[in-house]
This record gives structure tokens, sequence and C-alpha cells, in this order.
């Protein structure tokens, strides 16, 4: 695959990929196929925290440490950051000065790359989507039907289990926003239970507990929250729920691997974390004989009339600029205002205001929408630029994947006024995925050119 690159950073930055690790290959392969997908144009090296001996993290830090790597972008590819596993990793990367209790035999990484680390799965929105994928497949009569999430959890620190216990609240809330709204699924409830929990504390939360509380009105769809298929998934969980009655997905579907969300949620974090600590990346253009140097946040002051406002329209106006500007042989190096032209199939504010800010100009750019404001579909994205003294052109357009099912049927019922209260919470979630997508994702990842 080609790719375009747009970052530039003073630095030579790698991922560092860390995932528990297992003595099964069954449970360690989805893994290492998440992270070879992942699109990224400096090193990618994944690190087992245990259990497989030739692929550590200190392994994988020796290894971009050959690349060169000056910086290096940590990311746990576990459920939640309430983990305890966290804390050992931030201690063998050099992050905390002693070790968890009772874990003295961690050996810290020996490097000089300077190493951020970010945060985990969490309640990010790319794992949401997985649970609801994996719900949709076996919900047969939604309207009597109830999905309970269940997840590994901790039973021996309260701390920990609250982090635990607000990431799954979250998870459940946008899982079930996503199944009603965007899977068109009207599913009765989604709840979430965990596997190991104080039963003292939280009997409530029992993975039994919960199952044969939602028997009592409701058919159970349980969907397991693991990084991968293993112990737990086809051996624990069943084994808890002995007796019961219940939808359970088929192996290959019980984990959150395999899923093109899992290198998708790798990338989009990496690339958080470059931008905060690089500054997203700026449009370079001529103004006469000044070169300027135009930020996303420019444009997006300028949307706002003084305040920041990035809106996914925003946010795929600028980028789509940024890889029209990557040609250069189009452009003869970089652009100039006034030998500029942009014909955008978008009539939205947005578009419209981030364009006429780049090129300074209202004349050069022309809006042929094939819709209306209210009724928009993907075929508003599309970008055409124009050099106007070659008259040589290229056309971008968004890709059909970048936008979240039903988007814009809600999109179109909120500017109609006949959104429930539900759909507008729905439309919100959805529009965070999308602006999401459109700044994070690697170019090649959100525009094709046709």
């Amino acid at each position: 695959m080609s790719r375009v690159f747009e970052i530039a950073p003073p630095e030579k930055v790698g991922i560092l990929a860390i995932a528990h690790g297992s003595t099964s290959e069954s449970w360690c392969a989805p893994i290492r196929d998440a992270v070879e997908n992942v699109s990224w144009q400096y090193p990618i090296e994944l690190g087992f925290l245990e259990k497989v001996p030739n692929e550590t993290i200190n392994i994988a830090v020796d290894k971009l440490d050959e690349e060169n790597v000056t910086k290096i972008i940590a990311v746990p590819m576990f459920i939640s950051s309430s983990s305890g596993h966290i804390a050992e990793i931030e201690y063998i990367l050099g992050l905390r000065d002693t070790p968890p209790e009772g874990e003295e035999g961690l050996v810290q990484v020996n490097t000089t790359a300077e190493i951020v680390l970010t945060s985990a799965m969490d309640n990010h929105s790319l794992i949401a989507q997985i649970l609801t994928d994996r719900a949709t497949e076996w919900c047969v009569n939604a309207t009597n039907e109830t999905v309970v999430i269940v997840a590994h959890g901790t039973s021996t620190n309260e701390t920990q289990f609250a982090g635990w216990n607000a990431t799954l609240a979250s998870l459940a809330g946008k899982v079930k926003l996503m199944l009603r709204h965007s899977k068109n699924v009207s599913i009765e409830d989604v709840r979430y239970s965990f596997v190991k929990v104080n039963a003292t504390l939280h009997p409530e939360l029992e993975v039994r507990t919960v199952v044969e509380d939602v028997s009592t009105t409701s058919y159970p769809i349980v969907v397991p929250l693991f990084i991968s298929e293993g112990y737990y998934t086809n051996k624990k969980i069943p084994k808890l729920l002995k007796n019961l009655s219940y939808a359970y997905p088929e192996k290959g579907k019980r984990a959150l691997t395999p899923h093109d969300n899992v290198p998708n949620w790798i990338e989009v974090t990496a690339y958080k974390e470059f931008t905060e600590e690089f500054g997203y990346p700026t449009l370079q253009i001529y103004d006469g004989e000044e070169l300027l140097d135009i930020t996303i946040e420019d444009v997006g002051k300028y949307h706002g009339e003084g305040e920041i406002e990035i809106c996914p329209c925003v946010a795929c106006a600028f980028r789509s600029t940024l890889r029209a500007f990557s040609e250069e042989e189009l452009w003869g190096g970089v652009p100039h205002r006034g030998d500029m032209k942009i014909i955008s199939a978008h009539p939205s504010d947005g578009h419209r205001m981030t364009f006429e800010y780049i090129l300074n100009s209202t004349d050069d750019v022309v809006i042929q929408s094939p819709t209306d404001i209210i009724n928009i579909t993907a075929d508003n994205y599309v970008y055409t630029f124009i050099n106007k003294t070659t008259n040589e052109s290229i056309t971008l357009r968004v890709k059909e994947s970048i936008f979240p099912e039903r988007f814009f049927e809600l999109r179109t019922k909120k500017k109609l006024g006949t959104a429930t209260p539900e759909e507008k919470k729905a439309l919100k979630l959805l529009w965070g995925k999308l602006k999401e997508k459109a700044m994070y994702k690697p170019l090649d990842r959100v525009f094709e050119e046709v």
C-alpha cells in the first residue's frame, strides 16, 4: 500500500504495543495479527508482559532502539486502565521507581528513548463498536433480549474496581445506543457484569447474578469483553453460567480480536498521543512571498468566530487539503494562494469556511452540492483541488468506511426536528466517532482518489 506521510517530527517515533501474553499460541496469534495490521509510518513492535519469553516488552524496546527511535509511544492492549497490570507496565518502562507489591522480579527496559504510556482501551467507541457487532449477530427477537457484557474485573482492590465499573457502565450505554440507532436493533437493554468481583460488596455485578436477573424478564445475550480468546472466554464464563439459558458467541468471536477496530484503535490512540507531543500537522501555503503555516486550530477558530470549533466537516476539509498538498508535482512544490481553486460537494459552513481560510478567498472556493444541507450523504464528502495555472487537479473522497452506520439518517432527523432524545444522544456519539476518525486515522485510510 502506498502511504502518504503527513508528519515530519523532530524525533523518530516508534509504537510499542503491549499485551498480557499467554502460553497458548491461539491466544497470542490474533494479537500479533492486530499489530501487524496497524498502519503507521514509523517502527512498531509488540511486547508481551509475561508468558511469551521470546517476545517480551524488553525485547520489543531493544528492537525499537535498533531502529534508532528517540521516543516510544507505548499502547497497552488491556481492557481497563484500572487493571493491576498497568502498574507493572509502568515499572518495566521506567515510569515509576518501585515495582508493585509482589512483583519484585520485573526487569526495567534499558533505553535512552523517552517513553510515554497511553490509556488502555477503556470505554473507547471503537471498542464499543466491536461489542455491538458481536451482539448483533445473536439478536433474534431484540425487544425481548438483553445484552450482558462480561469483563474480568477485580475482587481485591476497590479503587481499581471503581475504574472497571465506570468503564463498563459507559461501554454498556454506548453499546445500547449503537445497537438501537446505528444497527437498528431494538434491544431491550444492555447490562454489564464481571468474572472477578467482591461478592460481599458488589454481589449484583457477578456475571451469574446478572444473567439470572435478566432471565426473569428477558433473554440474555452474553458478550465477553476480553482482548483474546482463552481460558476465561472458553471455560471460565461457561462454567459460571452452567445450567442457565443464554446466547453466547461462537468460537472466534468471543473476544475483541480478531476485529479491524483493534488495529484502528491502536492507530488512533498513537496518533492522538503523537499530536499531543509534536502538534497537529500544519498546512504550508505561500501568500505572495510569505510562507504560511496554517494549523487546524487556526481554521477552527475562524469557523467558531473566535472560539476553536473543530467539527467533522472542518477535520475532513483540513485533512483533505493536507492530502492534496502532498501531491507536490501537481503544485510544483508548495502551493500558492491565488493559483488554486477548490470545488467542494459539501455545503456546510465547516467545509466552506475551512477552504476559504486556507485560500484567503471566497472566489476560489466553489460549492457544487448534489443535495441540500439537510439531506447530506457520503457523496457530499468529495473535494477537487485544481491548479489554475495548469488546469491539472486531484479529486479526493472520504471513504465510506469512515461514516458510522445510520449517521446520515440520524443527522437528517435531527435537522428536521423529528429525532427523539435518545436518537440525539446516539447522533452525538456517532458524530464523535466520525470526528475522531477524520482527525486521527492515517490519511490513506480516510481518503481515496477518484
